[in-house]
């Protein structure tokens, strides 16, 4: 993706008809992977990540779109839909 960009988007496949999740987005990622009520969470938790709400469509997918900002130009961003 590059900075600048009103038209990124993250995809994730298989979700369940009209249901509801969460993205997570953090600059940190976690390799081994973290149990979290129930769930595996694959991001490093840190005061400057975001969780949002997603809803997946009525064919089992879920889109959203992230603009990224100039500023962010080299920044490494980890993100997971839960």
């Amino acid at each position: 993706p590059a900075a600048g960009s009103n038209t990124f988007s993250l995809y994730a496949s298989g979700a369940p008809e009209n249901g509801i999740g969460l993205l997570g987005l953090s600059p940190l990622g976690n390799p081994w992977g973290r149990d979290v009520l129930g769930l595996t969470l694959w991001l490093g938790t840190s005061p400057s990540m975001a969780v949002l709400p997603v809803q997946a469509q009525a064919i089992p997918y879920a889109e959203v779109v992230i603009p990224i900002p100039l500023a962010a130009a080299g920044l490494e961003i980890y993100a997971q839909i839960q």
